[in-house]
């Protein structure tokens, strides 16, 4: 695992399922552990990502000497809004640990989930402006976040506006609230949150009535599925109110359909922003890793255009695979 302790943290809601489908034990014999412990030669470097932590992984056999990047970002909302923030989760990156350690790649295995994607993710610094128009268009109103619990990254960047703009982050959904707990004390994100009533408790109650008396004092973070019983409970406040619904993924790499949700958040009269950012690299991006990596050969993965992938790559002076038996 990319770290022990986050895992563990992360599948413990699941333990907790009344349904034993939910969670199944590993088989007698399996053992979990960090992949900095790992034994067989592996070097992991960490990179940005959706979910945290993330690695590359660098392995030299004496031959021959590969680098698989993972799924990886180059920039984020964080970094650009609070970069001492940002260094403290991660302390260096993927292209910063390579050439501190003078590594050097023979093939390099790359992903490229967005090239020829049919829409463009948001860059950092407009997914930025975006969420802050929205808080000071919206300021008289209760915003509700929908955020994926392992997206370290974009969770402590929305704390971070929501105590800018001095409003109270309330958590709801038993996974969301375990994991924001582990963030919040891991890296000390903000002094101050709430929950709803819940079998797991890690911050201070709040009463649904309170966010009644008082909506534009609080930010609601929840995650996918949760909002519709939300918006039914407090339908006399949540009209004309707002989701913030993030997403990490293009619909074809998420396999998600929103049009359902799309509905009831139009019954239920919300006004919903949609807001992707990406956790992986644009396509131009693509670059500024081989300038770092200068591999002797790419292969692209993770692609759904992998011969236009290589066309790019050898105008830009590399070779690359296209042709993998």
């Amino acid at each position: 695992m990319p770290d022990k302790d986050t895992f563990n943290q992360f599948i413990e809601p699941y333990k907790e399922s009344d349904n034993w489908t939910t969670y199944i034990s590993p088989p007698l014999g399996v053992n979990v552990s960090d992949i900095r412990d790992n034994q067989d030669g592996v070097l992991p470097l960490q990179v940005e990502h959706s979910a945290y932590p993330a690695y590359s992984f660098y392995y030299n056999n004496g031959d021959v000497r590969i680098l698989y990047s993972g799924d990886l970002r180059l920039s984020s909302p964080l970094k650009v809004a609070d970069q001492e923030l940002h260094n403290k989760i991660h302390e260096k990156t993927l292209l910063e640990e390579y050439e501190e350690r003078g590594l050097d790649t023979d093939v390099l295995i790359v992903e490229g989930t967005n090239f020829s994607s049919a829409i463009s993710p948001l860059q950092p610094h407009y997914f930025n402006e975006q969420v802050n128009n929205i808080f000071e268009s919206h300021s008289n109103s209760l915003i509700t976040v929908s955020i994926d619990p392992i997206d370290l990254e974009e969770l402590a960047y929305l704390l971070l506006v929501t105590k800018e703009k001095g409003k109270i982050p309330v958590f709801s959904g038993r996974r969301l609230i375990k994991m924001a707990s582990f963030w919040i004390s891991k890296f000390n994100l903000i002094d101050k949150a709430y929950q709803f009533d819940d079998k797991s408790i890690e911050f201070e109650i709040v009463d649904e009535e309170e966010i009644i008396r008082s909506p534009q004092d609080y930010v609601i973070f929840t995650v996918k599925g949760n909002l519709i019983d939300f918006g039914r409970r407090l339908s006399e406040i949540i009209k004309g109110s707002v989701i913030i619904s993030l997403s990490t993924e293009s619909k074809a790499e998420s396999g998600e359909d929103e049009s359902v949700e799309d509905n009831w958040y139009k019954a239920l009269g919300f006004i919903t922003y949609r807001l992707r950012i990406s956790g992986h690299y644009y396509p131009y991006e693509l670059r500024t890793i081989l300038e770092y990596i200068k591999p002797k050969k790419v292969i692209p993965i993770h692609t759904d255009v992998p011969l236009t992938m290589c066309e790019y790559i050898n105008k830009l002076g590399y070779s690359c695979i296209e042709n993998l038996p």
